[in-house]
């Protein structure tokens, strides 16, 4: 999403500085993509944003490892109702 915009607040070289730290999915489950195990020893953080459930705006979460800062699960559905997406 900021790359897409042509009025960016990031600026592009810290943007790219961040493209090593990318991972890819190592697999799905329940609509949740998983691009890290998880680690016994570490802690991690889950960051929420419920919508409506009428597909106009996704309810998601992001897992992120708080030792290393990356991201290790993320989910989004624009059908998910609120209460449900809380579940």
């Amino acid at each position: 999403a900021f790359i897409a915009s042509s009025k960016t607040v990031i600026p592009k070289e810290l943007k790219e500085q961040q493209r090593p730290m990318l991972n890819e999915p190592i697999r799905t489950w329940e609509g949740v993509t998983i691009y890290q195990n998880d680690a016994w020893n570490h802690y991690y953080t889950l960051g929420d944003d419920p919508a409506e459930g009428v597909g106009k705006d996704d309810s998601a979460f992001t897992v992120m490892d708080r030792m290393t800062g990356r991201v290790v699960a993320h989910f989004a559905d624009s059908s998910i109702k609120p209460d449900l997406f809380a579940h």
